[in-house]
């Protein structure tokens, strides 16, 4: 599974944001080489492996700035990711559309950072919905709460209230699912 360059900026964004440039560059330091050159030169519009230059790093800077619980930390950063990636005609479909109407805002978005992989509504009714990503080669968690986190600030920027969205990893042959249930008022 690939993820565009963008991320590498996005996590990077988060880390010199939250925690300042000297913490950021400890971090970045902290990463195998390989993983750092490609911290330190992505292009936002390349494809790179998913594993190498999000999960890993995300990890590492859950575990490094959150190491009592790194479940936030995920969640930290899928909110700030969503706050950074939905700007623009994004932020301005957001606003104008109900939560229902803009879910397949998030299918657009997701196709434009991730490869390899598939995500689909499952489920869209009145202050519910359903959304699987399938064939996922992640095993980490963090992953999962990460996009969580996106969707319900998502919600939030759609003028949602009360916005949740809980996320079921479940193995395949093919890789893991992620159904991300979403709910909000």
């Amino acid at each position: 599974m690939k993820t565009k360059g963008s991320m590498v900026a996005t996590l990077a964004g988060f880390v010199v944001e939250r925690f300042g440039n000297e913490a950021s560059e400890a971090w970045l330091s902290s990463l195998p080489e390989a993983t750092q050159g490609v911290m330190r030169s992505a292009l936002a519009s390349s494809w790179y492996s998913v594993q190498e230059i999000l999960i890993l790093p995300m990890r590492c800077m859950c575990e490094r700035f959150f190491s009592e619980d790194t479940v936030c930390g995920a969640k930290r950063f899928g909110a700030y990711a969503a706050e950074h990636q939905l700007t623009g005609i994004y932020r301005l479909a957001l606003k104008m559309g109900r939560p229902n109407a803009v879910l397949p805002l998030a299918t657009t978005t997701w196709k434009m950072l991730y490869s390899e992989n598939s995500m689909a509504i499952t489920c869209n009714e009145k202050g519910r919905a359903v959304l699987v990503a399938r064939g996922i080669p992640l095993q980490d968690p963090l992953w999962g709460h990460a996009t969580a986190a996106w969707f319900e600030r998502a919600l939030t920027l759609a003028g949602a209230e009360n916005g949740s969205a809980q996320v079921i990893q479940t193995g395949t042959e093919t890789g893991n699912d992620f159904e991300f249930t979403i709910e909000w008022r």
